[in-house]
């Protein structure tokens, strides 16, 4: 076979006598009309011409009897037969006739057809007749000049065969199914409905001579036990952390070196000004949580879908990386429900947020210093909502604020001589939280370099401790890097793995052809419009993204089942959801607004500039570069191209103030004991 025999037409006899192009226009001369016919005859009507053709004639339809007609815009790639579309639209409109009397005609699929007839005193009596079926005679005389309209509905037609559906059900227990059209007025007829699992199969008694909109199997229970390797290990290792933590609880008294539980408590909750962090702590999780009250269970977004659905299906792949889905895995073992999410990431941030604001006050800086910038922290809105969306940005943005707030700390505390042991436990907590922020995010492998070499450099451990994180670091990594993956499944991993070094590849020969091609001006500019448009917040993606309607991501994919029991919009306070949503959508439509709230390059150059005055402020300058290595990096290696992925910087810069407050505080004190000597 060659290629012609694929032909209706053998297409190296005929000519093309327009040229490959088409021009609308309403001449009527013989040769304007020889090649109207011509594009008539050889114009193929499938797929998106289809679909827009009858998209086209049925909203004429539908406006038939009205004083005006919906306008139609066409649009398109330069060269995909705008123009040839509607000529064959105009073609159909005036119903052209040619000179041998042939005529144009339509024939497409419908559910609903409408037909109009000029009734007066000289109609007769018109027969219409369906695919050869009669359907009406109608008698269309009348006295005064009208119209009758006919509507024929559902017509259905049937394409011999049969065909066969599947789709994956939930890991919980089913008590009832149900199967329909989408639309009531659609038919279908079920030949069998049969569940299988890896014990048994199930078929469920239908009535296959029926045509129906829907069948319903009611009170049924479907539940196979199934042994799961991936949850049993993590339910395991669940057990052992929470026997461990209640050992550590237990153990208290004696590790503070305290007399009682009276004595411990008090210790813990008041004296050295511990009352402050408490405060702080239960603040900011009240107010965070205000969020979640007015967005339960969470506010998710399709990357959430997908981590929720892979959680739900013990199904991992790595374009999300699955270090986080084993992360929501973990929590949800607690309770079955992305709220476990949003109430551990609120905790944590308010752990962490509090600690450092405590930390400043601690040792020094004035409690009036610090309010206004924990005060922006609990209100702030791009922190209260990112708090209650399952995003891998979230915990990967802590975990930077934490390291760099660790290396900070732990450099202050050198400073003054304050010297800490690194127990066994410390340093394996340590380095697993050095691979969870390698992992949690694809960008975050660039820390596995990073990290250790600040580390190394700012000398908050000895050479024994670093070696011991190192080794248990490498042991971490090749966990989860190569061993966990296989055991659980995990698809897409080398894919994914290798797409970091492609990138990093494609942008190093983009950057080399731009120098050495002389237009390297043109493209840094680009690269920094796309990365300060990126902090600017004016990318409304946050927004948009964030699904209210979780029921449509899920029903464009056939093959998924609706798990959305678990995850549907179910506010515990309305008023509040009123509230929120009125503050997002004000953040992101007003511009100013917007440029207040969702605005990272303030604390960007705020960063900046402390690392640029490292000479007077070094813990500082530490703190500010840890951060802008990533930054750095996504400058270089990729597009940058959603706010989230730099919501660290927004989040660093509620800091920054205090840490630097403490560190001039410092200077201050050092200055004034010199002088008194």
């Amino acid at each position: 076979m060659i290629n012609r025999d694929i032909f209706q037409k053998d297409p190296s006899t005929r000519k093309l006598v327009n040229e490959g192009v088409a021009n609308v226009n309403d001449e009527n001369t013989s040769q304007a009309l020889d090649v109207l016919r011509y594009e008539l005859e050889t114009f193929v009507c499938d797929g998106q011409y289809e679909k827009g053709l009858a998209h086209i004639l049925e909203i004429y339809l539908k406006n038939i009897e009205q004083a005006q007609q919906s306008a139609v815009w066409i649009s398109g790639f330069y060269g995909s037969g705008k123009s040839h579309l509607v000529k064959m639209l105009r073609a159909l409109w005036v119903d052209t006739v040619f000179a041998d009397g042939a005529t144009l005609s339509y024939s497409g699929k419908f559910s609903r057809m409408k037909i109009r007839f000029l009734m007066d005193s000289k109609s007769g009596k018109v027969r219409i007749s369906l695919d050869g079926k009669e359907q009406e005679v109608l008698d269309l005389y009348s006295e005064t000049s009208s119209y009758k309209v006919i509507e024929i509905k559902d017509k259905t037609t049937f394409i011999p065969g049969i065909y066969f559906s599947s789709l994956l059900l939930p890991l919980h227990k089913i008590k009832g199914i149900k199967i329909s059209t989408e639309r009531e007025k659609d038919k279908f007829r079920i030949e069998g409905v049969r569940i299988k699992s890896s014990r048994r199969e199930i078929l469920l008694p239908v009535n296959k001579g029926d045509y129906v909109s829907e069948i319903v199997f009611e009170n049924r229970e479907f539940k196979d036990k199934i042994f799961s390797p991936t949850l049993f290990g993590v339910q395991i290792l669940l057990a052992f952390l929470m026997a461990y933590l209640l050992y550590e609880f237990l153990s208290l008294p004696e590790r503070l070196k305290q007399s009682s539980w009276k004595s411990t408590f008090l210790y813990v909750f008041i004296r050295e000004k511990h009352f402050l962090f408490w405060v702080m702590f239960i603040i900011s999780s009240g107010i965070f949580s205000l969020w979640l009250l007015g967005h339960w269970p969470a506010s998710m977004s399709p990357d959430s879908m997908d981590t929720w659905l892979q959680v739900e299906g013990r199904n991992f792949h790595n374009h999300h990386p699955y270090v986080y889905s084993m992360y929501v895995l973990f929590l949800t073992q607690f309770i079955d429900t992305p709220s476990v999410v949003c109430i551990f990431q609120i905790l944590l941030i308010s752990l962490l947020g509090s600690f450092i604001f405590y930390f400043a006050i601690k040792n020094g800086v004035s409690f009036y210093l610090v309010l206004p910038f924990f005060f922006l922290f609990i209100f702030s809105v791009p922190v209260g909502l990112f708090n209650i969306v399952l995003w891998k940005d979230i915990p990967f943005s802590f975990l930077i604020i934490f390291w760099a707030f660790y290396l900070y700390y732990r450099s202050y505390r050198k400073k003054k001589d304050l010297k800490d042991s690194f127990s066994f436990k410390k340093i394996f907590l340590l380095s697993f939280l050095f691979i969870f922020l390698c992992m949690v995010r694809h960008n975050g492998i660039v820390y596995i370099v990073c990290l250790p070499f600040f580390l190394a450099i700012s000398g908050v451990m000895t050479k024994k401790e670093f070696v011991r994180f190192l080794i248990l670091s490498c042991s971490l990594f090749i966990l989860f890097r190569f061993i966990i993956p296989e055991l659980i499944g995990v698809r897409g991993l080398k894919e994914v793995f290798s797409n970091p070094g492609r990138i990093i590849k494609n942008e190093s020969n983009l950057m080399v052809k731009s120098v050495f091609g002389a237009y390297l001006p043109e493209y840094m500019s680009e690269k920094t419009y796309i990365f300060l448009k990126t902090l600017n917040g004016r990318d409304n993606e946050i927004y948009y993204n964030l699904l209210t309607d979780r029921d449509q991501l899920l029903s464009a994919n056939p093959t998924i089942f609706k798990t959305t029991y678990r995850i549907a919009l179910s506010p515990k306070s309305n008023f509040l959801y009123k509230i929120q949503s009125n503050i997002l959508y004000r953040s992101f439509t007003d511009i100013s607004i917007r440029l207040l709230i969702w605005n990272s390059l303030v604390p960007f150059f705020m960063l900046l500039v402390v690392f640029l005055l490292y000479r007077w402020l070094p813990l500082s300058a530490l703190y500010s570069l840890f951060i802008l290595v990533q930054p750095l990096c996504l400058f270089f290696v990729s597009h940058v191209t959603s706010w989230r992925y730099m919501y660290f910087i927004y989040l660093s810069g509620f800091f920054v103030f205090p840490l630097v407050f403490l560190e001039i505080k410092d200077r201050c004190r050092q200055r004034v004991m010199k002088d008194s000597q």
